[in-house]
């Protein structure tokens, strides 16, 4: 352990003088993350923007500091309306000069009334101190919808709603649009949406902010299959934006899908981090999208083949049509017997389990009268091998004049930005804090977005330094640094006639990282 200020005193004659000593517990993040925060000017920003009355305790922007600290940290938050315990806990009486009371649920929920009429405004503020300070360009954006989960009780609330998120039912969460630069994940742009919102909105907009936030015409916006929409794509023709996304597929499309022939396609110099045998090949082509009543809209298109997901769609076809037919010989064994004496029920049963990859591929037919039926099943081939022209290919539009090996590093890069999600929102919940309104919800949200940009901007700085996770990973990740500084103790020393002093007490990693980093000047943190 060692000390990251300096402080002359002898230990004995520290001892004589009537001085005191004790250990303080901070907030675990302090060192890395209040620096960093300082840095950007993230306090100065709201409080210039939100003003607070002169005599008052703590300003709304040292408010948000602590509740970013509270947030970064790991599994051990506390609810919200707790925090006047953390901030007891973990002294942050010397950070702000504010006894712990000052944390009480009605002071945070006076600070998120005074963000929440230019959360926007704020975010975009901070943003631009972000990459102005560590000159990030920014050329593409991805833009994708996340959600975040909430506990407590929101009957008023009409963002907070059941809705589904990575495959599951989620009773209380916020849906979240966000657009993210494309090399680092950086959130950029966001807006909640209701919980049960389950497409992108409308890319117009959102395009001429990122335009006036960027100050940039030639923008590239990159999202998944939910982001691309017929409507979309002439916003972003009139705005002057280019876009990639895949598209989803209309029958029709799928049967133009499975017509080139492989040999006609032009392999990609892109390979995957973790599957370097996989390869990736294009046939360019363009793709017409039809809405009723309106003219077809022509986009360019890239006809993508991965050998590892043809592979993975033989293997699942495989397994449907195995499926399929093992429960035409479970209706089988039980044809003619209770409700499968019925030909109408015994149909439905066979109607329900042969759907998916293995329909038009496992035929079935059924004959016979009520308590008289027989039942015969086979594998159409000529079918199986039409469907297994469609393996491994699926469709990218775009606007582009870049070559195929850009447009689809591009695309390839959403992964990007749902790593992060998933990294910081493994065990974050939004816990309650007096959220019963409605703007205090959307305030929550923004603090949770700085939480995140946060985040992803120590992965940032990590790796334009080079710091690694030895011998475990090459890259030290966000939550790998942050897993460092679990603890932050700080040694107190109080002399008669002098004021408290207070001294880190910081590892040879902390502070190995700190000073990557340029933010080793925690220590002055304590002594102001």
């Amino acid at each position: 352990m060692r000390y990251a200020g300096h402080m002359d005193f002898k230990p004995g004659a520290f001892s004589a003088t009537g001085g005191s000593a004790r250990v303080l517990h901070l907030p675990p993040t302090f060192a890395l993350v209040v620096p960093l925060l300082r840095r950007l000017g993230l306090t100065r920003i709201i409080d210039q923007q939100c003003p607070i009355a002169p005599r008052a305790e703590m300003t709304h922007g040292q408010v948000v500091e602590a509740l970013i600290m509270h947030l970064l940290q790991d599994d051990r938050r506390l609810p919200m309306y707790q925090l006047q315990q953390w901030a007891e806990k973990h002294n942050l009486c010397a950070l702000y000069g504010a006894p712990a009371q000052a944390f009480n649920d009605d002071r945070i929920g006076r600070t998120l009334d005074a963000l929440a009429p230019m959360v926007y405004q704020l975010h975009a503020l901070i943003v631009t101190a972000i990459l102005s300070t560590y000159q990030l360009p920014v050329r593409a954006v991805l833009w994708d919808l996340t959600h975040i989960l909430f506990q407590g009780a929101y009957e008023q609330s009409e963002l907070i709603e059941a809705g589904y998120g990575h495959g599951g039912l989620h009773d209380k969460q916020i849906q979240l649009s966000l657009h993210a630069e494309a090399e680092t994940g950086l959130p950029l742009l966001y807006k909640e949406l209701p919980g049960a919102t389950n497409q992108t909105p409308l890319a117009g907009g959102l395009v001429e902010e990122l335009k006036d936030l960027l100050h940039t015409s030639d923008l590239i916006v990159v999202s998944d299959k939910a982001g691309v929409s017929y409507e979309n794509i002439l916003a972003y023709r009139r705005a002057g934006a280019h876009f990639v996304s895949p598209l989803q597929t209309t029958p029709a499309q799928a049967a133009l899908v499975a017509q080139p022939p492989l040999a006609a396609f032009t392999e990609l110099e892109y390979r995957a981090a973790g599957n370097r045998h996989e390869r990736f090949s294009y046939y360019a082509t363009t793709v017409t999208l039809q809405r009723a009543h309106r003219p077809g809209l022509t986009v360019s298109g890239l006809l993508i083949h991965s050998t590892q997901k043809q592979r993975t769609d033989a293997e699942r076809r495989d397994k449907a049509i195995a499926r399929a037919l093992a429960a035409v010989a479970k209706v089988t064994e039980y044809l003619n017997r209770h409700r499968y004496f019925h030909r109408d029920y015994a149909q439905a049963q066979l109607d329900k389990k042969i759907r998916g990859a293995a329909q038009g591929i496992v035929g079935f037919e059924l004959s016979g009268e009520d308590g008289q039926l027989s039942l015969r099943s086979w594998v159409d081939e000529p079918a199986r091998e039409q469907a297994a022209h469609s393996d491994g290919r699926y469709l990218l539009i775009h606007n582009l004049e870049d070559p195929a090996d850009e447009i689809f590093k591009l695309y390839k890069r959403q992964y990007v930005v749902e790593h992060c999600f998933r990294s910081f929102k493994s065990t974050l919940r939004v816990n309650p804090v007096w959220l019963h309104k409605q703007q205090r919800i959307t305030a929550l949200v923004l603090i949770w977005v700085l939480a995140l940009t946060i985040f992803v901007l120590l992965g940032i700085l990590a790796e334009r330094v080079g710091l690694d996770n030895e011998p475990y990973y090459p890259k030290l990740t966000p939550r790998a640094m942050l897993e460092v500084f679990d603890y932050a103790d700080a040694l107190q020393i109080t002399l008669p006639d002098h004021p408290p002093e207070c001294q880190l007490q910081l590892s040879d990693r902390q502070l190995e990282i700190l000073h990557a980093l340029g933010l080793h000047d925690s220590h002055q943190l304590l002594n102001h």
